[in-house]
């Protein structure tokens, strides 16, 4: 296995395998350049490669190879994007379609994303990539079967066809093509079947070639220089032991503990599915990172520790050894649970605006919503008469509202960061929920609510 090739809808595996010299595996996802350094590959071209549905090859496991010793080829499809991307620190770009990248006049992945069959149809292309209708309709306007004008707008509409949509004759046939001149599209037509140029497949059979003349010099790097520092993180850790375990943790590493305490939990039938829909935005938020090859920095991770800390009132170290201990837990994975934790306030954070739907789709599903809606309206309605007697709601500071709420609801200190709390909780900011505490103490202190006091969803 000294010389692999990531190919697939780019140029048929019988194409490929026809060069010799090489093992021929599949369009590459997140994982598989490590996986095939790992395996004692030395060069390795970077072909096809998934954009969506499977978490895409990552930058960090080319830089690590390249770390090696390896020779790390890309062109085509997603080996020019990253050859583009990663070409100054070793990677060794080839083709037409990477130097496009490379120089700046390419930027979107849909420039050479397809539609293509499953593996059985040996990856057929269902789709024709951007940068094919480029090279053709290029060529069509030099041998002057159309002009200029032409050639621009049916890059512009193809451009806006959806990637997956974008063939030859959806195109032709699209409305807003109808102003280009019928002789010269019926003469593209006609030239089409022979003249199209497939510059994915040449720029892949570039690659080919490149790294078979790798295969002949082995150890002897001609490449851009590799000089630069690999830090290892809890991201690459992530990323090395998803490619050692495929999708998650293998059961053998499970402890006898474990098992048992995910047996009681099953048996709580309710408190399962809440765990096991928690579990699953997990798992999202995790896909999510490693598809945007995202990075807990160190700050973040101590932020989300504080949080941590505070929520569960961890504000000792004896505390926290204490409750490291009640869950089986070392010091390694509870810095792992941070990064997660730390993932999920980003994920929180970049959907924070778009969640509301989503809140009260989940209060109707759990059937929390009436009873919400009944209180939010009896608070109304007494706030609007104004008469709560013996209680002054200007009497107490915002200071003094917060320490009520988190003594008498929450049971649990103040935060460090009031403001990242009100957020948390989807106010605009720390004053929307300065005002919303007036209304709620004003309510419950003022008779109607006592009784409804513990409803409240605080």
């Amino acid at each position: 296995m000294n010389v692999v090739v990531f190919v697939g809808p780019s140029l048929p595996k019988a194409r490929a395998e026809a060069e010799g010299e090489v093992v021929v595996l599949p369009p590459a996802a997140v994982g598989d350049i490590y996986n095939a350094a790992r395996r004692g590959a030395r060069a390795i071209g970077l072909i096809d490669g998934y954009f969506e549905g499977v978490p895409s090859v990552w930058h960090k496991e080319i830089l690590w190879a390249l770390r090696e010793g390896v020779e790390v080829f890309g062109g085509s499809s997603m080996g020019a994007l990253r050859a583009a991307e990663l070409h100054a620190f070793g990677m060794r770009g080839v083709g037409q379609i990477f130097e496009w990248f490379r120089d700046g006049l390419l930027e979107d992945d849909d420039e050479v994303a397809v539609l293509h069959g499953p593996a059985e149809t040996g990856y057929l292309m269902l789709s024709e990539p951007m940068v094919n209708f480029r090279a053709t309709l290029e060529r069509a306007s030099k041998e002057n079967l159309i002009g200029s004008d032409t050639r621009e707008a049916l890059l512009s509409v193809a451009k806006r066809v959806f990637y997956q949509e974008r063939t030859w004759d959806a195109v032709l046939a699209h409305p807003d093509v109808e102003a280009v001149p019928g002789d010269e599209r019926e003469r593209l037509s006609a030239w089409l079947p022979e003249g199209r140029i497939d510059i994915k497949k040449s720029d892949a059979l570039s690659v080919l070639s490149a790294v078979k003349t790798a295969a002949g010099q082995l150890g002897v790097r001609t490449g851009a220089s590799t000089d630069f520092h690999f830090e290892w993180t809890t991201m690459w850790d992530k990323v090395v032991a998803f490619s050692s375990q495929g999708a998650g943790r293998a059961d053998a590493s499970m402890t006898a503990e474990e098992s048992a305490v995910l047996e009681e939990l099953r048996l709580d039938a309710k408190g399962y599915e809440r765990a096991r829909d928690l579990a699953v935005l997990r798992k999202l938020v995790d896909r999510e990172a490693l598809r945007e090859g995202m990075e807990v920095d160190h700050a973040s991770k101590v932020a989300a520790m504080q949080r941590f800390r505070e929520t569960n009132s961890l504000f000792r170290r004896a505390e926290l050894d204490r409750w490291l201990s009640e869950h089986e837990m070392g010091v390694e994975g509870f810095e792992d649970l941070m990064v997660q934790e730390a993932l999920l306030d980003w994920m929180r954070t970049a959907f924070a605006a778009e969640l509301d739907d989503w809140l009260l789709a989940e209060a109707r599903i759990n059937g929390s919503y009436a009873s919400l809606s009944g209180r939010a309206g009896d608070k109304q309605r007494f706030l609007a008469r104004g008469d709560s007697p013996g209680v002054d709601s200007n009497a107490n500071s915002p200071l003094q509202l917060r320490a009520w709420y988190f003594e008498t609801r929450l049971d649990r200190e103040m935060p460090s960061d009031m403001e990242s709390f009100a957020r948390s909780l989807g106010f605009a900011d720390l004053r929307a929920f300065d005002r919303a505490l007036e209304k709620e103490y004003y309510y419950v202190k003022g008779g109607s609510g006592q009784a409804k006091a513990g409803k409240s969803p605080a």
